[in-house]
Formats: C-alpha cells, sequence, structure tokens
C-alpha cells in the first residue's frame, strides 16, 4: 500500500515537472509569434530596432553594438550566420509579452531588451554581450537543439565571454568558495529539448547569479585546460554535434571525469 502510495506520488510529481515545462514553453512560443512589425530601425544602425519611447535606451544600444558582436565572433570562433537584430522594448510589458519570460534580457527567435536594464546602465553592455552569445548559438543550431544543451554550457559560455554578463554580484572568489565547501551545480549532460537534464535540482538551490558564476568557472576551466581542445569542443557543438560526442572527441573525456579534474584543480588552489 505504501509503495503504491509512493508510487502514486512519484507520477503525480513527473506530471506536475511536465505540467510545468510545457507551460512555460507554451507562453515562450506564443510570445514568438507576436508581431515586431512596429518597432523601429535606429537610423545610426538600422541593426537595433525600438518601440516608440525607448528612443534613448536604444541609442545606447547603438553605442556599443558593433563592439559587442566583435567580442562575441572572436570569442566563439565564428561569425553570424545571420543578420544580428537587437529589439529594444520601451516597457516591461512589452517585453513579457513578446519574450514570455520576466527578465532583464532574453533571446527566442529574436534578442529582446527589458527596459529594466536602464536601472543599471552600468551592466548594459554585459547583458548585450550575454544575449548576443545565446543568439549566436540560436543562429546556428535553431531552439530545439539549443534547448537540448546544459544550462550550465549555454549560459556559462555566455557568462564567460561577456565579461561576467548575468553573474555580477557574485565575484569568482565567492563561486570558487562555494564549490570548494560543496556548494555547487551538478553538471549534466542536457537533453530531451530542454524540457528534462538541462540542470540538476542542485542547480535551483543557488541564487541566479552564484549558479551563473559557477557556470562560468567551469566553462573557463575547460578553456584554460586546453584552448585549442575547447575552440574544437565549442566549434563542434555550433555544427551540432551532441553534446557528449563534441565532448569525448576534443577532450578525450566523459564529463563526469571533466568535473573531477575541475574540483581537483580547485582544492589544489586553495
Amino acid at each position: 500500500m505504501n509503495l503504491s502510495k509512493l508510487s502514486i506520488a512519484i507520477i503525480s510529481l513527473f506530471l506536475l515537472i511536465v505540467l510545468l515545462s510545457s507551460c512555460s514553453i507554451i507562453r515562450q512560443s506564443t510570445a514568438m509569434m507576436r508581431s515586431t512589425d512596429h518597432f523601429i530601425a535606429h537610423n545610426k544602425d538600422p541593426r537595433v530596432l525600438y518601440e516608440p519611447g525607448a528612443e534613448i535606451f536604444a541609442d545606447s544600444i547603438v553605442a556599443i553594438l558593433p563592439q559587442s558582436i566583435q567580442q562575441i565572433k572572436n570569442r566563439q570562433y565564428r561569425h553570424f550566420v545571420e543578420p544580428v537584430k537587437v529589439y529594444v522594448c520601451a516597457s516591461k510589458e512589452s517585453f513579457y509579452k513578446l519574450y514570455g519570460v520576466k527578465c532583464k534580457a532574453g533571446v527566442s527567435n529574436k534578442l529582446l531588451l527589458s527596459p529594466r536594464l536602464m536601472d543599471e546602465p552600468q551592466n548594459i553592455q554585459l547583458y548585450l554581450a550575454h544575449e548576443l552569445s545565446h543568439l549566436h548559438l540560436y543562429q546556428q543550431l535553431g531552439l530545439l537543439k539549443m534547448r537540448k544543451l546544459p544550462a550550465w554550457l549555454k549560459e556559462g559560455l555566455a557568462t564567460l565571454v561577456s565579461d561576467g554578463g548575468g553573474a555580477q554580484t557574485v565575484s569568482e572568489n565567492e563561486a570558487t568558495k562555494a564549490i570548494i565547501n560543496g556548494k555547487h551545480f551538478m553538471p549534466v549532460t542536457g537533453g530531451f529539448f530542454g524540457c528534462f537534464n538541462q540542470k540538476s535540482s542542485a542547480d535551483n538551490a543557488l541564487s541566479h547569479h552564484m549558479r551563473y558564476r559557477q557556470y562560468m568557472i567551469f566553462v573557463s576551466f575547460m578553456k584554460d585546460k586546453d584552448e585549442k581542445e575547447f575552440k574544437r569542443f565549442l566549434l563542434s557543438i555550433q555544427n551540432g554535434v551532441n553534446f557528449s560526442v563534441s565532448l569525448q572527441k576534443s577532450y578525450h573525456t566523459t564529463l563526469g571525469q571533466l568535473w573531477q579534474d575541475f574540483i581537483k584543480d580547485l582544492n589544489s588552489k586553495g
């Protein structure tokens, strides 16, 4: 009887997770279909499109976009395969309507920026570069293959190549100490279109910025270990090759072993 109740509880939890994941995907899919025809191309850089009322915000993006694009091309080892467009929203409500998630910036089929970023102008370039990293991958992989990638890789890479965008409130030293003390995310290989196995339950126990900083440190370790192999790995991912296959062909190891090497390296540095 107890086993039966436990089975029911497990199945119920599984179905709840499926439902919540589906709701999120449906909400974002609906947002993606909404028109952006009312956005205006900036007269100084038509790659920046803005809603009426977001002129000042758009001006700030125009000033930093060329440098940010070049930064991502250099650090992710490949040109953007499609023209870059940045959509600057005039209100938080408009951003949510077009993106489907309440946050500061995001990429679905478009790179969208919320005016919430105007509250922290010193971080706008960090966020822009972070989202350009996602756009760079999205253009090559498409939405479904992007969802298959593990969160730690997508967000860790974006945080690394943007010089810390999305993790500003947590220092590398703080994140390293947390990892050494056992308060860290657990790397997974991704899969199932992002509904499951994108990140572990341990990830959710961390604050957003702590999580992203830890992701970044792990991806940075991969790069520092052997940049030639890191480049090979990242280009393989961009070519649409399976994560585990890309890792094995580049580093000749498994994710589990790579993580053990990472922890050993951190402990050796104290």
